[in-house]
């Protein structure tokens, strides 16, 4: 080993690191391959529900990028007040419009609840900046942090 030099250990580090990988990604299309043929239904069923969860939590993720890189303050509050958005559209669709199962005016009414929605949704953000954040902006850090957990609750 004393001949083998720093390039040659690298070159062999990123093939097995590649050929593990590989291995890794063959298997688990084998595996999804396997349980597609055997229940069709319940991996679609499983699919979809992973992929909306995964969508769910990439928005939230995405919110809370945004927020950071503008106001550069972790924005606690950011989840909660997602999840306030998906219970008023909840309650705006069977309380307001009746719509507890899918009909022909579905998408006009999910059109109007994601207005009212956003609307709602960005008042609530914009008066918890104004009245909350907005004064704390050359406040020590841990000022605005404290003030974003409250805001959580």
């Amino acid at each position: 080993m004393a001949g083998v030099t720093y390039k040659t250990r690298q070159l062999r580090r990123r093939y097995t690191e590649r050929s593990f990988a590989t291995l890794a990604v063959v298997g688990l299309a084998f595996w999804l391959l396997i349980n597609l043929i055997k229940s069709p239904t319940q991996f679609f069923e499983v699919t979809f529900t992973g992929l909306s969860n995964g969508i769910l939590y990439a928005l939230i993720a995405l919110g809370y990028t945004l927020v950071y890189g503008i106001i550069e303050l972790i924005n606690f509050a950011h989840g909660d007040l997602f999840m306030l958005g998906g219970l008023f559209s909840a309650h705006f669709i069977t309380l307001w419009f009746g719509q507890n199962h899918p009909s022909t005016t579905g998408w006009g009414v999910l059109a109007l609840c994601l207005i009212a929605v956003m609307i709602f949704c960005a008042t609530i953000n914009v008066a918890i900046e104004r009245f909350a954040y907005r004064r704390l902006r050359r406040a020590p850090k841990l000022a605005p942090l404290i003030t974003a957990v409250g805001m959580s609750f």
